[in-house]
C-alpha cells in the first residue's frame, strides 16, 4: 500500500499520522511537524506552544482551525468562524 493510500485510509494528515508514515527517514520528525498539523481538544490559545510560525492546529472539540503567528501559547489565530 502506498503512502497516499495509507493516508487516505487513516483520514488525517496530523503530525502523529505523518510521523508514522515517514518513520525511518533522517529528519522525519521535523518533516512531519512541517507538513502535518497538531490537534487539541479546545482552543489552543494558552495551552499549546507552537513549534514554529505558521503551524496549524485543529480544535477537535469545536471543529475549528488555528494558525500560529508567533511561538508562544498566546500566538494562535482562529481561521474558521
Amino acid at each position: 500500500m502506498s503512502g497516499g493510500d495509507r493516508l487516505r485510509k487513516l483520514g488525517a494528515a496530523s503530525k502523529k499520522v505523518m510521523s508514522a508514515l515517514i518513520t525511518g527517514f533522517i529528519g522525519a520528525d521535523d518533516l512531519a511537524s512541517a507538513i502535518g498539523y497538531v490537534e487539541n481538544a479546545g482552543d489552543p490559545t494558552g495551552s499549546v506552544v507552537p513549534e514554529f510560525i505558521g503551524q496549524e492546529c485543529f480544535d477537535t472539540q469545536n471543529s475549528a482551525w488555528y494558525k500560529a503567528h508567533g511561538v508562544t501559547d498566546a500566538d494562535w489565530k482562529k481561521l474558521t468562524p
